[in-house]
């Protein structure tokens, strides 16, 4: 999971064609002026919030959402998060 979510960072990172779903965050991410890896989590976040909600209303079953699904919403944004602080000190470095 820590390769892939890398592996999304250097995507947003190099404007390259990306899943929908990621695109759409890089998109909110671009017109809110937010970092990419805050709206992934707020994001991933609300997608559970909102399935979980229509299941409710709806009566079925939580299909789709375990452990692996919640924790992915948290830990994916986050750990994009270290990749965007460390290659900004990289940056700071190169130019120091």
């Amino acid at each position: 999971m820590c390769l892939s979510t890398v592996g999304v960072f250097l995507m947003a990172q190099g404007h390259l064609v990306m899943a929908p779903v990621d695109g759409i965050v890089g998109s909110i991410s671009e017109v809110s002026k937010k970092p990419y890896s805050l709206c992934k989590n707020c994001f991933d976040i609300s997608m559970i919030i909102i399935t979980v909600i229509v299941c409710l209303l709806f009566g079925s079953k939580f299909y789709g959402i375990g452990v692996g699904t919640i924790f992915s919403a948290f830990y994916v944004g986050r750990v994009i998060h270290l990749c965007e602080q460390q290659a900004q000190s990289i940056i700071l470095q190169k130019h120091d």
